[in-house]
């Protein structure tokens, strides 16, 4: 008995890491997809293609956000199951793991709502100079 719930607590361990690896990786596909935003030069990319990366980011970042919160009450549930076991301190270095996790994700969210901004306030200014070029052609007329 003691040896069947020893290796249920491993494989929940390892189902925990698991967790965390997908959760990181999406991390990582929510920052890569930002960076074409992250060029000098903005005015090379078009409204359609802009809007559809500011889509695809906020979907990754959901996803990531998901798999977050899905690793944290896993994590939640497995800090249960293993007070007084010797996986109570590698279940303190997955919780410390999923901090890191977190806060990667935090940064990502900031720099890609940044970049988002940036897009816009790009569009909006050269929209913007090209409706005064309109109306300043229509007042030569």
């Amino acid at each position: 008995r003691k040896d069947t719930e020893s290796h249920k607590r491993t494989s929940q361990m390892q189902e925990a890491e698991e967790m965390l690896n997908a959760a990181e990786a999406e991390v990582e596909k929510t920052k890569e997809a930002g960076a074409p935003l992250t060029a000098e030069d903005l005015s090379s990319i078009t409204s359609q293609t802009g809007t559809e990366i500011c889509e695809k980011i906020a979907s990754l970042e959901k996803a990531a956000n998901k798999k977050v919160q899905d690793a944290l009450v896993f994590l939640a549930q497995r800090r249960q199951d293993v007070r007084g076991t010797p996986q109570e301190k590698h279940l303190e270095q997955l919780q410390a793991r999923l901090g890191k996790i977190k806060a990667s994700l935090g940064e990502a969210k900031k720099q890609a709502s940044q970049q988002e901004q940036r897009f816009v306030s790009r569009k909006l200014q050269t929209e913007g100079a090209e409706l005064v070029n309109e109306v300043e052609s229509e007042v030569k007329k």
